[in-house]
C-alpha cells in the first residue's frame, strides 16, 4: 500500500491519508499503521518523516510499485486512490511506472482534463497534477497542456503567480516543467511556445529563472542543456521575428541578443523530465560553426529591429558585438 504513493501522512492532521488508503484498498487502518511503524524502526525499507512515511530506497520503491501493480492490478489502483491522494500517487507512478500503467493513467484523467478551462491554470491544485502528468507521460500530456496555456488571456496568465495555497505558485511550477522539457529535441518547441506566453505576460522580473530569462536560455550556445540543433533554435527565432506580435519580436530580439553576450561559460546543471533521461546538449563542432551562429544571431537582431523600429535592440547589438572585438 505505501509504495503506491510517494509518501503517506500516519499521524496528527496528516493521519486522514494513511487510514482513507487503507479503507479503500480493503485493509485495517490501524493494523496497517502498527505494521508500518514497527518496519520503520528497523533498518529496512519504511522510514519516517514527520508525519510521514515512505518507502526507502528509491529503487526499493520503484520495484514495490509494480508489484503492487501486479498484485491489485492498475484499473482497479486507480479507482480506489482517494482523490486527496490523487497527485502523491502519480508522483509515484511517474517514477516507477511501465508503458502499460502510464497508458492506462493518459486514458483515465482525460475526461478530468476534458473539464478543465484556461483558468484552472491559476490553480495549484489542477497546474501540480498536470506537471505530474506531463512528467509521466510527455508525448501526451505536454501539447494539450500548452493548447490549454494557448487560450489564456494575458490578465489570466498574469494571476498564475497569485495563488501559494500549497507552495510554489502555478507559474513556478510550468516554468519549470517548461524548462524541464526544452532540454528534449521533441518537446522543445512545446517547451519554446509555453515559455514565450508566459514571458509576454511576465510577472516575476525579480526571478533569475523567471519565464522571460529561461526563454533567453533557450538560445544560449555554450552554456545551455538544449540537445535541439542550433539551426533548428535559430529557424525559432526567425519565424518569431517574421510573424509574431512586436512583444514576442522585441522578447526574439532579446534572446539572440543574450546569446551573443552569454557564448562562453560553464554548462549549467542538467534539470531531468520525471523518469526521462535527459540527452547530451548540442555544441557546435568548432569555432567556424560557433561564429556562423554568432553572424546568424546578429541579422535576426537587425530583422527585429527593422521591424519593430525600436533603436534600442540596435544599441543592445552594438554593445555585444563591439565586445566581441576585444
Amino acid at each position: 500500500l505505501l509504495a503506491l504513493f510517494t509518501r503517506l501522512g500516519w499521524r496528527d492532521e496528516a493521519k486522514d491519508e494513511i487510514e482513507s488508503a487503507s479503507i479503500q484498498f480493503d485493509l485495517p487502518p490501524a493494523a496497517v499503521t502498527q505494521h508500518l511503524r514497527r518496519l520503520a524502526k528497523t533498518p529496512g525499507f519504511v522510514a519516517e518523516a514527520g508525519r510521514y512515511m515512505y518507502v526507502t530506497p528509491e529503487s526499493v520503491a520503484r520495484h514495490a510499485f509494480q508489484w503492487a501493480v501486479e498484485g491489485w492490478s492498475i484499473v482497479n489502483i486507480v479507482e480506489r486512490v482517494p482523490s486527496a491522494l490523487t497527485d502523491v500517487f502519480l508522483q509515484r507512478a511517474r517514477r516507477s511506472s511501465e508503458q502499460e500503467v502510464r497508458l492506462h493513467l493518459d486514458a483515465t484523467f482525460q475526461d478530468w482534463f476534458q473539464g478543465l478551462a484556461s483558468a484552472d491554470l491559476e490553480t495549484t491544485s489542477v497546474v501540480r497534477r498536470l506537471g505530474a502528468l506531463v512528467e509521466t507521460s510527455p508525448s501526451t500530456w505536454a501539447p494539450q497542456l500548452l493548447a490549454l496555456m494557448e487560450q489564456a488571456d494575458p490578465d489570466s496568465l498574469r494571476r498564475q503567480s497569485l495563488d501559494r495555497s500549497a507552495g510554489w505558485p502555478p507559474r513556478r511550477r510550468l516554468v519549470w516543467l517548461a524548462q524541464a522539457l526544452s532540454s528534449f529535441e521533441e518537446y522543445f518547441h512545446t517547451a519554446e511556445r509555453m515559455l514565450r506566453i508566459m514571458a509576454c505576460a511576465e510577472t516575476e522580473p525579480e526571478i533569475a529563472n523567471n519565464a522571460t530569462r529561461v526563454y533567453s536560455q533557450l538560445f544560449r550556445l555554450l552554456d545551455s542543456e538544449i540537445s535541439t540543433p542550433y539551426s533548428t533554435r535559430l529557424t525559432v527565432l526567425r519565424r518569431v521575428v517574421r510573424t509574431r506580435p512586436p512583444n514576442e519580436v522585441a522578447l526574439a530580439a532579446s534572446a539572440a541578443i543574450e546569446a551573443i553576450r552569454a557564448h562562453h561559460g560553464p554548462i549549467r546543471d542538467h534539470h531531468r523530465l520525471g523518469a526521462h533521461r535527459r540527452p547530451d546538449p548540442w555544441l557546435p563542432r568548432n569555432q567556424n560553426e560557433l561564429n556562423e551562429c554568432i553572424r546568424s544571431l546578429i541579422s535576426i537582431a537587425r530583422q527585429a529591429a527593422r521591424r519593430t523600429g525600436d533603436d534600442k535592440i540596435l544599441l543592445q547589438l552594438a554593445d555585444q558585438t563591439r565586445a566581441l572585438l576585444w
